[in-house]
């Protein structure tokens, strides 16, 4: 995912979370559906969530405002249910249970 940022080290921290989020995701059972890795479906769900139309509209407050959620969300639910509300909300079939 492309990130929207002056600052390599704000840059570099999204990524890195970013990262822990899709190994969340796939710990939580999410697989490729439809041709749609984990990566995309994190990316589409970050433009749902922020209703934009591209990752390179996102501000900085929309990347920290999409990241607290899933963590958020993970924390409280955990990561099979993280990964089902993602799917979900992308209309792809849940997450097999594990």
């Amino acid at each position: 995912m492309e990130m929207k940022s002056d600052d390599s080290s704000e840059f570099n921290y999204r990524r890195e979370r970013l990262a822990a989020i899709r190994s969340i995701l796939q710990k939580g059972g999410m697989q490729r559906t439809n041709g749609a890795w984990i990566s995309s479906k994190l990316r589409e769900f970050g433009l749902l969530f922020s209703g934009v139309a591209s990752v390179d509209q996102m501000s900085a407050e929309n990347w920290d405002d999409l990241l607290s959620f899933l963590d958020d969300f993970h924390r409280r639910n955990g990561a099979k249910a993280l990964a089902d509300y993602v799917n979900d909300a992308l209309g792809y079939e849940l997450t097999p249970a594990l």
